[in-house]
């Protein structure tokens, strides 16, 4: 007995003398990147507030650098948490474009004179010298078109605008609508869906029907019968589970470390690194992030849309329309630019890891949300800007996004202030020049 005991206390010992061994390589590890090579987490700590109207917003007077591996910038905001300088609200003196938007348009990746905003408001006034333009930034990183017409309603109208821009991204401004900005909530100043929409958060619309579906059907005996002597597919689904429960397990401890852990976030960019040069595929720093988005995305591309998709088109064109209305009731009007996807620029959807059964090309249509917006647009008098034609023909000589952040680079953004000044020259949404306010 007391041999036992010794044994159990050696083996004590020793995983104990283990583990503190490996807390400290760790500890050290950790110290080390801070000093040598220090990494800087994606998320803006501290850059939103609660809003009893909108839910949420962008805190005022912002000050922060946004840094990554790819880029270090300043964020800053002014007093109504517009990342932009101040502006009066009333100013007849000004020919005004206001932008709605999500990151793209908030700028995520480059200083505020970069933005595509900045990009298209030089171009004008040195295009119409001795006018004035201002173009004036409220993008909001995370959101979708629903917040979108909440904050023209709320504080956009103050500006009341000629031109009301909608910077529509292909690639999330569907699903951002579809979840709903209400679903958000604030965490040390930061963005989190709230507890329940975080376990659905990898489910798309339509397999959140299908769940539906399946756990309805489990409750009728002769369709639970027969699926008894399906054992291997009870089998699989428990396996689902099983996995669908270690990731909510397991995203908290993750979500720390990708906040608060240089170490961490230096081996996610390393291990990304081994396998872009391996796999040769495009890799976000974060897999989780990437495969829900093309997961989802996949979905948006199909030349048929399953009926719930088609019905998240709706209700996302629906709030289009709405922004569209509310411009009009003070003389302005709305244009849409569609930001494409850097898979539908940069590489090629067929092969992307993870996406086998896209393959099969005739069932899928990678211009198929630019031709829904356009669609839209004509049946509703709403100019579109289509960025994707020339984004892929320049995309094959330069980069015009970064590689893993998902953003345009300092390129996306000057092509694209390029292009929507084209398109709204060209469409005659700009004032003739002896008849710019003076």
């Amino acid at each position: 007995m007391k041999n036992e005991k010794t044994v159990f206390k050696r083996w004590a010992q020793n995983l104990g003398l283990l583990f503190g061994s490996v807390i400290l390589i760790l500890l050290f590890f950790e110290i080390g990147v801070r000093i040598f090579s220090p990494q800087f987490p994606l998320e803006l700590k501290g850059l939103y507030k609660s809003d009893p109207v909108l839910n949420i917003r962008v805190v005022p007077n912002y000050n922060r650098k946004n840094r990554c591996q790819e880029y270090s910038t300043l964020i800053q905001t002014n007093s109504i948490g517009l990342r932009d300088r101040e502006y009066p609200e009333h100013d007849l003196a000004h020919f005004r474009i206001l932008v709605l938007g999500d990151s793209f348009t908030f700028g995520i990746g480059v200083n505020l004179e970069d933005t595509y905003l900045k990009v298209l408001e030089k171009r004008l006034n040195e295009e119409y010298p001795g006018k004035k333009f201002e173009v004036i930034n409220c993008g909001v990183p995370g959101v979708g078109t629903d917040y979108e017409y909440h904050f023209l309603k709320d504080i956009g109208i103050r500006f009341k605008p000629d031109l009301v821009l909608v910077g529509f991204f292909i690639g999330n401004d569907v699903s951002d609508t579809i979840f709903g900005h209400d679903l958000i909530e604030i965490k040390d100043g930061m963005l989190w869906y709230k507890k329940k929409m975080s376990q659905d958060f990898r489910l798309s619309p339509y397999q959140k029907k299908r769940k539906e579906a399946f756990l309805n059907a489990l409750k009728n005996y002769q369709i639970r019968k027969s699926l008894q002597a399906e054992g291997k597919g009870l089998v699989r689904r428990l396996i689902d589970r099983i996995e669908q429960d270690l990731v909510s397990i397991l995203e908290p401890p993750k979500n720390f470390l990708r906040n608060n852990s240089h170490a961490y976030l230096f081996l996610c960019y390393r291990y990304n690194l081994i396998r872009e040069r391996l796999f040769g595929t495009n890799l976000s720093p974060f897999p989780e992030f990437r495969n829900f988005l093309n997961r989802y995305g996949y979905g948006m591309y199909r030349v048929k849309y399953p009926k719930d998709l088609e019905e998240a088109w709706a209700l996302t064109n629906s709030w289009l329309k709405k922004i569209d209305q509310l411009a009009k009731t003070w003389g302005g009007k709305s244009v849409i630019v569609v930001i494409p996807s850097p898979n539908q620029v940069h590489a090629d959807p067929l092969s992307i890891e993870g996406n086998r059964s896209a393959n099969e090309s005739n069932l899928f249509d990678f211009e198929k949300p630019q031709k829904v917006i356009k669609a839209f647009g004509d049946e509703n008098g709403i100019p579109v800007c289509d960025l994707l034609p020339i984004f892929k023909e320049v995309g094959k000589r330069e980069r015009l996004y970064y590689r893993y952040n998902l953003h345009w680079n300092k390129n996306g953004h000057r092509l694209a202030g390029l292009l929507i000044y084209k398109k709204l020259k060209a469409d005659r949404l700009l004032p003739e020049r002896d008849k710019v306010k003076q």
